[in-house]
């Protein structure tokens, strides 16, 4: 029978998670879900985890002892593993690093996301030569690392991807795309972005051109199972669509190319198109002060920990921003997430976390702080959180002074207690009406 439309709420046992990384609408075999389409809320365990193998560790893994047993204590002193009698032991936090394979993958030592950013030890000979520098941790440039490791290059590429999905939306409402009856995509993220295209226009059929290695992860991980009907995807080596087309979409293929390089592939696109045809050109573009930049706010104390990962910029308009935006303080606005439609407490949260900071942020202008993302990674949901995080990313992007917000847990009740600065309770009558400029 096909699945309902609509959401499902889920009330299970531990590890939740990990089933619902590995088994989407559909039953086995189907792809993983994604991230922002779940949801964790808590867990309930009704036993206690089995005990620790007996064998040393360091016979288990093959690694140094002495090195290991470094590691180990650091580990320990972090609340990320336990000793006893036994042995180690993991905590919660270990266990949900563990159990949760989209953390795995995430913090994985040989993955894409570690070579990402172990490559920032080359930006200074990038800086000094204007040479790419850029080395995975034994000392391969990425682009080799790539080549060597198909895996790599895989979970890349889906690194790649899963930073597009935050321009998607943007690139589906840039343009009448009713108009076009099929297009040849080429880039980084051309797969997020086909993938919202054809939702949003099932009658789109798209050709994706890229390396083979590529073309598998974004079979296999990237493109929905209803959107594969509608797409074709193509070997191939360079930038360059393989034969003509009457709609080329590229996407970041510019934003690392010197002048003559980027010049030359443009050239390039140009010819393939048709007579009459269309090129469109998706690459990064700087607002007023930077893009999109994220906070990932963790707190952990004895084991027990809170986490938000907020994603947002800033920009400042001649006028108030169209709606959806929520009015703060006098010109002082706050766009929501767009990413997915947000709880009602969230977006008073995010709005309260916004206020902290707003008679410090006007300057005899309308500032607009555009919330792109807010997710709950793997952390029990405390809608509070939205307004810590919101105030470390001010805190953060303008170098303000920090306003005592914070949050505490106590061991013996179980409960988070959060502090907030100011003689006001949040969202009591007596805290003053927003002005208007």
């Amino acid at each position: 029978m096909p699945p309902t439309p609509g959401d499902v709420e889920v009330l299970a046992e531990h590890p939740v998670d990990r089933l619902l990384h590995r088994v989407e609408h559909g039953g086995p075999g189907a792809r993983p879900v994604p991230r922002e389409h779940t949801h964790v809320t808590g867990y309930w365990r009704r036993t206690e985890p089995p005990a620790p193998d007996a064998a040393p560790v360091d016979e288990t893994t093959g690694a140094d002892r002495s090195t290991l047993a470094a590691l180990m204590t650091s580990l320990v002193s972090l609340d990320v593993l336990a000793t006893g009698d036994d042995g180690y032991r993991l905590t919660p936090v270990s266990e949900e690093l563990v159990e949760d394979d989209h953390s795995a993958d995430e913090y994985h030592l040989e993955g894409a996301q570690a070579a990402f950013d172990s490559s920032l030890s080359g930006l200074l000979h990038t800086l000094r030569t204007g040479e790419a520098g850029y080395r995975t941790l034994d000392g391969l440039p990425l682009a080799a690392a790539f080549e060597k490791s198909p895996r790599l290059a895989g979970t890349a590429r889906a690194a790649v991807e899963e930073e597009a999905r935050w321009v998607a939306p943007g690139v589906v409402r840039a343009h009448d795309w009713s108009t076009v009856t099929s297009l040849t995509a080429t880039g980084q993220g051309s797969a997020t972005v086909v993938n919202a295209l054809v939702k949003a226009y099932p009658g789109l059929r798209a050709t994706i051109t890229t390396m083979p290695s590529a073309l598998r992860t974004l079979e296999e991980q990237v493109l929905d199972r209803d959107v594969l009907p509608h797409v074709a995807l193509v070997p191939r080596t360079g930038p360059e669509p393989p034969y003509s087309t009457g709609t080329l979409l590229m996407s970041r293929q510019l934003e690392w190319l010197p002048d003559d390089d980027a010049v030359h592939v443009l050239s390039e696109a140009v010819a393939a198109l048709t007579t009459g045809g269309s090129g469109f050109r998706c690459e990064p573009q700087r607002r007023m002060f930077a893009m999109y930049e994220t906070l990932r706010y963790r707190y952990l104390h004895a084991g027990v920990g809170l986490a938000a990962d907020l994603r947002a910029d800033v920009y400042e308009t001649d006028g108030p921003p169209p709606p959806p935006a929520l009015l703060i303080y006098r010109s002082l606005y706050l766009r929501l997430p767009t990413d997915r439609t947000p709880y009602w407490l969230e977006a008073a949260w995010l709005a309260f976390g916004a206020s902290l900071h707003a008679e410090q942020l006007l300057d005899d202008r309308t500032l607009v702080l555009d919330v792109n993302a807010f997710t709950y990674p793997g952390a029990d949901f405390r809608a509070e959180v939205a307004a810590l995080a919101m105030d470390g990313w001010i805190h953060r992007r303008f170098g303000l002074a920090p306003c005592s917000a914070s949050v505490m847990y106590d061991r013996p009740s179980h409960r988070f207690t959060f502090t907030w600065p100011g003689p006001f309770s949040p969202f009591a009558d007596e805290l003053p009406p927003p002005g208007h400029a």
